[in-house]
């Protein structure tokens, strides 16, 4: 498959599902057996599970825009970086989270990603405070 296909299939995920919150498209995108690491959390395994991860997320924000800053390709492994932009429906708060997703294709299907995401940004942008117990005592 070529890198401007993989590309195009790369800004589908992003625009598409993530950003409109059209998740039909992951059936073309995204194999039956796919995985998602986002660590800390438990992998998300299954098409079923990213259509609901994804519309989890657009029940948390609003106004979500995903902006896509490279796509990087490589034979059948394609890495973006972007950023999104949505407003905390909790908080009112808007945020802006800075992410890296590294995607594997079989057969032009993403079968595995890796996603590393500024989690911490995210928390503190909607007022989260996080102080590690050894910190609190200094």
């Amino acid at each position: 498959m070529s890198a401007e296909v993989l590309r195009t299939k790369i800004r589908q995920l992003h625009n598409e599902a993530w950003a409109k919150g059209n998740v039909d498209v992951l059936d073309s995108l995204c194999a039956a057996d796919y995985v998602q690491h986002l660590p800390p959390y438990q992998d998300i395994k299954g098409i079923e599970n990213l259509k609901q991860l994804i519309l989890n997320m657009h029940r948390e924000f609003s106004e979500l825009q995903g902006n896509i800053v490279e796509i990087i390709v490589e034979v059948d492994t394609c890495a973006s970086r972007y950023y999104w932009q949505g407003v905390h429906k909790g908080t009112g708060k808007k945020v802006t989270v800075a992410g890296c997703l590294v995607s594997h294709f079989v057969n032009g299907k993403i079968v595995e990603e890796w996603a590393n995401e500024d989690l911490l940004g995210l928390y503190q942008q909607i007022g989260f405070t996080l102080v590690p117990p050894s910190f609190s005592k200094i």
